[in-house]
């Protein structure tokens, strides 16, 4: 199979012998492949310091079975610079695609939302709710797409005062502290703006972080990412830091 000048993302890279690469890669119209690429590490090469998270790339590959090689790539506008918290999200994002999606499974829409939410991972006032709206789209693609603006009959409208435990498979339903435990805890208020996709505050946003984790756990089967515990250890050292300039 030859395949010419199709635009896609490394997700990942790792040395094969002393001068390839194997690449996981996230294209618009083969969805994730694994790739080679025979070389990419010498010092002559043109594909050196090319194959990066982050960079559009145009890419073209050729070969049979499930390690096809890279024949040709370039850049396909100019990449991103993400730095700190940004660098760290994006690398989240492409470990939830390494984790969760099926190799040759085209996914354009969720393509396009991946690329668009790295540009917008730049923007800190935003970048949170990047995230959530980017795991949304992920679940929806995935088949799992959540229900926000109603109750889990469909026909019940999601009352924003209210309070709903959210059924994954189901749905959210309103709460009913007596008599109903299972689920998750969330307000009509979150469901509602999550929905929408204007998260302005602070408390919804935490709240949609909760359900969009819950659901994407069942979807990694109890595998914890490491770029999450990277962000609790960014946390937990930035708490330590603000407490010591606190004490002094």
């Amino acid at each position: 199979m030859r395949v010419q000048q199709q635009v896609g993302y490394v997700l990942h890279s790792r040395p094969y012998s002393e001068t390839s690469l194997i690449l996981d890669v996230f294209t618009q119209n083969y969805g994730r492949l694994a790739l080679i690429a025979k070389g990419a590490r010498r010092l002559k090469s043109k594909l050196r310091g090319l194959l990066l998270p982050f960079q559009a790339l145009s890419i073209s590959w050729s070969g049979k079975g499930e390690l096809p090689t890279v024949s040709a790539a370039e850049a396909d506008g100019f990449g991103l610079t993400l730095r700190g918290d940004a660098w760290v999200c994006g690398c989240y994002m492409n470990e939830l695609l390494m984790r969760i999606l099926h190799r040759y499974d085209p996914h354009e829409a969720l393509y396009l939302s991946y690329s668009d939410s790295l540009g917008r991972l730049i923007d800190s006032q935003t970048r949170e709710q990047t995230l959530r709206l980017f795991e949304k789209q992920l679940l929806r693609e995935l088949g799992y797409a959540l229900v926000l603006d109603t109750e889990a009959d469909g026909r019940t409208p999601i009352d924003a005062t209210a309070q709903y435990r959210y059924i994954p498979e189901h749905g959210p339903r309103l709460s009913r502290p007596s008599r109903d435990r299972n689920g998750l805890m969330i307000t009509g208020k979150s469901l509602l703006a999550l929905s929408s996709g204007v998260l302005d505050d602070v408390e919804v946003r935490e709240e949609c972080k909760r359900l969009n984790r819950a659901m994407l756990d069942r979807q990694l089967e109890g595998r914890t990412l490491g770029t999450r515990r990277l962000m609790w250890r960014l946390r937990a050292a930035e708490r330590a830091a603000a407490k010591c300039v606190e004490n002094n």
